[in-house]
C-alpha cells in the first residue's frame, strides 16, 4: 500500500514534469529510504532497481547515498544485498557526502553493527584494483574531523565502541583508536564521558 500510494503521488509529478520513468523509479528509491516508515521492503526495493531500472548510484541533496541511508535506517540485509550486487562497482556509490561522512560514520551513528562489519570488509581489500578509488575506513575523518568511534561515542553507541576495541585491532590500534583526535582537539573518550 505504501509503495502504491507513492507510485502515484510520484506518477502525478511525472505527469507535470519530465522526468523519466526510471527517474521516477529512482526517486521512489531515494524517497523510501528516507521515510520514516518503519518497516522497509528489501525485496520491493531491489526490484526497482533490478527490474525498474532505479539508478543505486543517486545521492541525495547532501550527497548521502543509498549506502548511507541502509546504514542510518539499520538495514543490513539491503546494506548485504547492494555490497554483493554492486561488489566490483563500490567506487560508483557516493562514499563521502558533502561533509565528507561515509556509510561507516552513519552505521556508527546509528549503532548498526551489521553494516558496520559488511562495510569494513567491503572497503577493505579492494586495494589491488587499479581502477578503484580511495575508499573509506574506519579512521576516514569527516569535515568536523570524526571517524567513526567519534560519532559512536557522541551518539552513545556503545557496542559499536565495544566492536572496535575488542574485535578489531590489538591493544596498541585499540589504543590508538581511542586517543585520535578530532578538529577541536577531542578524543573519542572525551566524547564518551560528553
Amino acid at each position: 500500500l505504501f509503495y502504491t500510494r507513492l507510485f502515484y503521488g510520484v506518477s502525478t509529478v511525472l505527469k507535470m514534469t519530465d522526468l523519466s520513468k526510471q527517474d521516477m523509479f529512482t526517486q521512489i528509491l531515494l524517497m523510501t529510504l528516507q521515510s520514516r516508515t518503519d518497516r522497509i521492503d528489501v525485496h520491493g526495493l531491489s526490484e526497482l532497481i533490478e527490474k525498474k531500472q532505479a539508478n543505486p548510484f543517486v545521492t541525495d541533496d547532501g550527497g548521502n547515498s543509498v549506502l548511507h541511508w541502509c546504514a542510518w535506517r539499520k538495514l543490513s540485509s539491503l546494506t548485504e544485498w547492494f555490497l554483493q550486487h554492486y561488489a566490483g562497482e563500490l567506487s560508483k556509490f557516493s562514499l563521502f557526502n558533502a561533509l565528507s561522512q561515509t556509510p561507516l560514520h552513519w552505521a556508527a551513528k546509528s549503532g548498526d553493527i551489521e553494516s558496520l562489519k559488511m562495510y569494513i570488509r567491503a572497503f577493505t581489500g579492494n586495494d589491488d584494483d587499479a581502477n578503484s578509488v580511495t575508499l573509506p575506513s574506519y579512521l576516514s575523518k569527516d569535515s568536523d574531523g570524526y571517524n567513526c568511534l567519534h560519532d559512536a561515542a557522541q551518539f552513545n553507541r556503545a557496542a559499536v565502541l565495544e566492536y572496535f576495541l575488542f574485535e578489531c585491532g590489538s591493544q596498541q590500534l585499540s589504543h590508538d583508536i581511542l586517543h585520535e583526535m578530532d578538529a577541536k582537539g577531542r578524543s573519542v573518550l572525551h566524547w564518551a564521558v560528553f
